[in-house]
C-alpha cells in the first residue's frame, strides 16, 4: 500500500475516533439538547413577539429563557405544598376507613369471598406514597438536574439569536428544491405544534372534565384536583385515572355508594374516553399524523428518554412519516 493510504485510513480512524469520543461526551446531554430544540420551536413565536420590542437579540433571547422558566417551572414549584398537604390527608383519611361494610355488599351480590379492605388500603398506600415521595422531590429534582435546565436554557438562548442562519443551513444541507424544502419545513412545524397542542388540549379538557364531575358530586377541593388530573392527564404513564379511581373507591367506602358508582362510570366513559380517544385524535389530526404513530411515540418515548420523550417520542416517529411522505413524492416526481 502506499503512503497515501495510509494516510486516509489514518485520517478516517482519526475522525472515526473523534465522532465516538464525541458521541460518549454529549450522550448524557442528548435529551437536553432535543427538549432545548423543541421548546425553541414552540416559544419562537413569543421571542418574536419580544423581539419586534426590543432592539438587542441577546437582551430579547434572555428575556425569553426568563419567561419561559416562569411559565414551566415556577407552577411546578408552588403547587409542591399543597399536593403534599393533601395528599397526606387523603392517606391518613384512606387509614381510618372500614371497607368491610361494602365488601359485604359485594359478596352478597357476587357470593364471592372478596375482601376490600386488604386491595383498597393497598392501593391508597401505594399511591399516596407516590404522590408524597414524587412531589416531595420535585426541589431536589430540579436542582439535581440544574446542569440539565442549563444546558436547555443555553441552547435555547444561542437558537433564538441565530434561528435564521440555522435554519438557511439546514436548508442548504438538505437535497430537496426550495418547494420542497418549504413544505417539509411546514409540516416539520405542524407537526410540533400538533403533539404540543394536543397534549395541553386534552389534558387541560379532561382537568376541567374532572373538576365537574368532582364539583357536581360534591368532593371538596374540585378545581384543585381538575388542576393536578391536567397534570397528570399529560403523563401517559399515569394519567387523570390515579385521582379519580382512588376517589371514587373512598366514596364507596364510607357509604356515598351512588355518588361512588357515579365517579367511576363518569370517569371511565368521559374522561377516561379524552385520554384514550380524544388525545391521539387531536394531535394525530393537527400534525396529520396517525394516532397509532402518536400513540407509539408517547409511550415509547416516555421509556426510552422519560418524561422528556413526551415530547421527542411522538416528535421522532412523526418527522420519520413526514421525511418519508417528501422522499416519496419526490421520487414519485
Amino acid at each position: 500500500m502506499k503512503l497515501t493510504d495510509y494516510k486516509k485510513y489514518l485520517v478516517i480512524a482519526i475522525i472515526s475516533m473523534l465522532l465516538f469520543l464525541s458521541y460518549k461526551i454529549v450522550s448524557s446531554f442528548v435529551s437536553s439538547l432535543i427538549v432545548a430544540v423543541i421548546l425553541a420551536i414552540i416559544f419562537n413565536p413569543l421571542y418574536k413577539r419580544i423581539r419586534k420590542l426590543v432592539k438587542k437579540k441577546v437582551i430579547a433571547s434572555g428575556i425569553t429563557i426568563f419567561l419561559i422558566f416562569l411559565i414551566l417551572i415556577i407552577p411546578l414549584l408552588f403547587l409542591t405544598g399543597p399536593i403534599i398537604r393533601e395528599t397526606t390527608t387523603i392517606q391518613n383519611t384512606f387509614n381510618q376507613l372500614d371497607f368491610t361494610s361494602l365488601s359485604q355488599k359485594i359478596q352478597d351480590i357476587t357470593h364471592t369471598g372478596v375482601n376490600l379492605n386488604t386491595y383498597a388500603k393497598s392501593y391508597s398506600a401505594k399511591l399516596s406514597g407516590f404522590f408524597i415521595n414524587a412531589t416531595s422531590n420535585i426541589f431536589l429534582t430540579v436542582m439535581s438536574g440544574i446542569l440539565s435546565i442549563f444546558i436547555v436554557g443555553f441552547t435555547m438562548f444561542f437558537i433564538f439569536m441565530n434561528s435564521p442562519a440555522i435554519l438557511r443551513k439546514i436548508r442548504e444541507l438538505i437535497p430537496l428544491n426550495r418547494e420542497k424544502k418549504n413544505r417539509l419545513f411546514k409540516d416539520i412545524q405542524n407537526t410540533t405544534n400538533g403533539i404540543i397542542f394536543g397534549l395541553v388540549i386534552s389534558g387541560m379538557l379532561q382537568g376541567i372534565a374532572g373538576a365537574i364531575g368532582f364539583f357536581i358530586l360534591g368532593i371538596p377541593n374540585a378545581i384543585f384536583w381538575g388542576i393536578i388530573m391536567t397534570i397528570l392527564a399529560i403523563l401517559p404513564a399515569i394519567g387523570a385515572t390515579a385521582i379519580w379511581v382512588p376517589t371514587s373507591i373512598y366514596l364507596l367506602a364510607t357509604d356515598s355508594m351512588v355518588r361512588g358508582v357515579l365517579l367511576f362510570l363518569y370517569g371511565l366513559f368521559i374522561i377516561s374516553s379524552i385520554e384514550n380517544i380524544l388525545k391521539p385524535k387531536l394531535i394525530g389530526r393537527k400534525a396529520n399524523i396517525h394516532p397509532i404513530v402518536i400513540l407509539l411515540g408517547l409511550l415509547g418515548g416516555l421509556k426510552v428518554f422519560g418524561f422528556a420523550g413526551l415530547l421527542i417520542g411522538p416528535l421522532i416517529l412523526s418527522l420519520l412519516v413526514v421525511f418519508y411522505r417528501t422522499i416519496e413524492d419526490k421520487n414519485e416526481t
